[in-house]
């Protein structure tokens, strides 16, 4: 099961907190130690995919990859979705199943 630990949030909203969990087939968490990359996809209807760089939550043994926003990130309101892509040296990758989460537009 993917989490997402954010909610809705304000376009141009920083240190909003995007976690996302990586799970096999048996739906336990992958170890990332040994993630050679680590990124979150995100897209805003049909637009061009957004990729940024995810951080490993500790402990590496839970699955979990996050983005922290920062300055002009999701300044565009509207429905958003969100997938987590973890590559290995072995050159295996998996990906996270996709979350929605909504940009509030600002008065």
């Amino acid at each position: 099961m993917s989490t997402c630990t954010c909610s809705d949030f304000q376009a141009g909203a920083i240190g909003v907190k995007i976690a996302l969990e990586l799970v096999d087939c048996d739906n336990a968490p992958i170890p990332l130690a040994d993630a050679a990359t680590t990124q979150i996809v995100f897209r805003l209807g049909t637009a061009t995919a957004i990729t940024k760089t995810a951080i490993v939550e500790a402990p590496d043994t839970a699955g979990v990859i996050y983005y922290v926003t920062v300055s002009n990130d999701f300044a565009t309101p509207g429905a958003w979705k969100a997938q987590g892509v973890v590559t290995f040296n072995n050159g295996n990758s998996y990906r996270s199943r996709e979350v929605s989460f909504k940009v509030l537009k600002n008065l």
